[in-house]
Formats: C-alpha cells, sequence, structure tokens
C-alpha cells in the first residue's frame, strides 16, 4: 500500500508544479497514475509465474516473502483489476491512454522478472540504469497523463523533469534497505557497491539538484512540493529502515501541495 501512496504523491505533486487549476478529469489522472503504478508493484512483487520468483525477496524480508508467496495468485488478481480499472479510467479521461495499462505491465516484467535459478541480468540488477528508469517510468506516466488532461503544456516539460529527479533519488535511497539482499543476488546498487553512506550522499545529492532546478526553472506554489521532498529526503536518511518513510511522505507532501494551490486559485 504504501507504493500506492507514492503514485499518489507524485502525481499530485507533478500537477502541483505545473500549477493548472484543478479539474475532474485532474483528479481521474491522479487515479490512473496510482492504478498504473500499484499494478505494476504488485507483478513486480507477486510474479505472475512462480518460477519467476526473486530469491532476494526472501533474503530482504523473510516475512513479508511468505506472505506474497502464500497469496501470490490474489496479488495477481489484485493487479489485474488495478490494470482494469485503469483502462476504464483511461477510456474515460482520453481513449488512447489505455495502451498505458499493457505497456506497464509488461515494462516492470521486463524490467525485473526472470527465472528463480537463473543470472540473467536484468535492467534492475544494472547500475545507476535502475534508479534512472524508474525516475524516467514514473516521468513518462505522470507525462502521458497529464499532457491528455492539461489545456496548456506550458510548465509540464519542468515538472516532468522535477518527477523524474526525485523519483530516481528516492529509488536510489530505497536500495539502502535491501544492500545485503541485493549483494548476494547480483543487483548492483550505489549502496552495494559503495557502501550506504555514500549512497545517502548522492541521493541526497540528487534531491539537491532538484531543488536547485525548481529555483532556476520553477514558478508558482509547486515549490511545496519540489523543496519538500528533499528537506524531507534529508531527515529520512537517518532513519533505520527508509522505504516506507520515502512512500509516505511523498502522499502526504503531493496531496499538501495541490490542496495548497487549490486553496490558492
Amino acid at each position: 500500500m504504501p507504493s500506492a501512496v507514492y503514485a499518489v504523491g507524485v502525481s499530485a505533486g507533478a500537477l502541483a508544479m505545473v500549477g493548472a487549476v484543478l479539474s475532474r478529469e485532474q483528479v481521474l489522472s491522479i487515479a490512473l497514475v496510482t492504478c498504473i503504478a500499484w499494478m505494476a508493484h504488485l507483478l513486480d512483487r507477486a510474479k505472475p509465474l512462480a518460477r519467476w520468483h526473486d530469491p532476494a525477496d526472501r533474503m530482504a524480508d523473510a516475512t513479508r516473502d511468505a506472505w506474497v508467496v502464500r497469496r501470490r495468485r490474489w496479488l495477481n488478481a489484485a493487479a489485474m483489476v488495478s490494470g482494469v480499472c485503469a483502462c476504464v479510467l483511461a477510456l474515460v479521461i482520453e481513449p488512447w491512454l489505455v495502451v498505458l495499462a499493457p505497456i506497464g505491465a509488461a515494462s516492470v516484467l521486463v524490467y525485473g522478472a526472470r527465472k528463480t535459478e537463473s543470472r540473467r541480468v536484468r535492467p534492475k540488477d544494472v547500475l545507476l540504469i535502475k534508479n534512472g528508469l524508474t525516475g524516467l517510468a514514473y516521468a513518462t506516466l505522470v507525462g502521458c497523463v497529464l499532457w491528455a488532461v492539461l489545456p496548456d503544456h506550458g510548465g509540464l516539460w519542468v515538472s516532468l523533469a522535477m518527477v523524474a529527479l526525485l523519483v530516481a533519488a528516492d529509488a536510489m535511497l530505497s536500495d539502502i534497505d535491501d544492500t545485503p539482499a541485493d549483494a548476494a543476488f547480483g543487483t548492483r546498487t550505489v549502496s552495494v557497491l559503495a557502501g550506504r553512506q555514500w549512497a545517502r550522499g548522492i541521493g541526497l545529492a540528487l534531491h539537491g539538484v532538484a531543488a536547485l532546478a525548481w529555483v532556476v526553472l520553477g514558478t508558482g506554489w509547486g515549490g511545496a512540493f519540489a523543496y519538500g521532498m528533499p528537506l524531507t529526503a534529508a531527515a529520512i536518511v537517518l532513519a533505520p529502515t527508509l522505504r516506507r518513510a520515502i512512500d509516505l511522505r511523498s502522499g502526504v507532501l503531493g496531496v499538501a501541495a495541490l490542496a495548497w494551490l487549490v486553496l490558492r486559485s
């Protein structure tokens, strides 16, 4: 569930950074992004085929992995329902957006699925590409949806650049929790190769770049999200585990920034 909260936050934050007056279609766009992101998370976690189970998940969190394995079929069914909901929302907003659901499902499987006994290198295992692809995927998903619902695309590109930077930085920080499992099973993250402190430093530096980018390029009240994400990241990195706090704080900041924009309109 925290990953769905993160998707809500990123899509709401992107809208806040664009600065558009909120409409019904834009509210639906947040739901569409969330459904696709949640579908992708469930597919990546549960895997459609049992033989694609990732042993690194067991090492990272044995209790969570056992729960997922017992409920794999239900989780895949939930992913399918989320994908269907995304298609319905897409048809309501703009019919061509319906392609995002199957593309999202296929992309996440290419990104992270392989036979359990295989050591084939996945995009998920490659240094920096892992984080960069996560940021790019979110920026592309949010960008396609907002392109369809926004009457003016003037501020969209700055917003998407911010999304790509902020999500990539959060992905790098989230990898810290899985350092031992990633090291054991060949996933090359900054935390694995350089250590947790370097991963924290580089992740915070990326957040800093995003904040500076907003200083130069940003306008309006979207700064509540653009500055809030780096500032809260600086506090979160002191926690013993990062991922859940990273996900939840995005949702809080995104919704708060969008609410502030509505109040100021």
